[in-house]
């Protein structure tokens, strides 16, 4: 099944099947920081792409988040990462294309 997870998503915290589950970790991967959890220091994204430009990091941070992904969640492939501006809030958004 493909799925598509953004970083503005909400955590299912009733979540009771696998694949809900498998969205849930996902979806905590692209929003939690590199060093952020504490006795899993080498969960989580880097944070050398505040500040840089969405076309500069949106190849860089594929690698990133399918090498976090594949080392983290079983089961699951990265198809794609699409990076961009929400059209209201200005926030930068984070989508990941993936196959459970």
């Amino acid at each position: 099944m493909i799925v598509e997870i953004t970083s503005a998503d909400v955590i299912n915290w009733n979540a009771k099947t696998y694949y809900d589950r498998k969205v849930n970790e996902i979806s905590n991967l692209i929003k939690t920081r590199y060093g952020e959890v504490p006795l899993l220091r080498g969960v989580g994204l880097s944070d050398e792409y505040i500040d840089k430009p969405v076309t500069v990091i949106e190849s860089v941070l594929m690698n990133d988040i399918k090498a976090v992904v594949t080392e983290n969640v079983e089961d699951v492939t990265v198809l794609d990462v699409i990076c961009y501006n929400a059209e209201t809030t200005g926030d930068f958004i984070i989508k990941v294309v993936c196959e459970i």
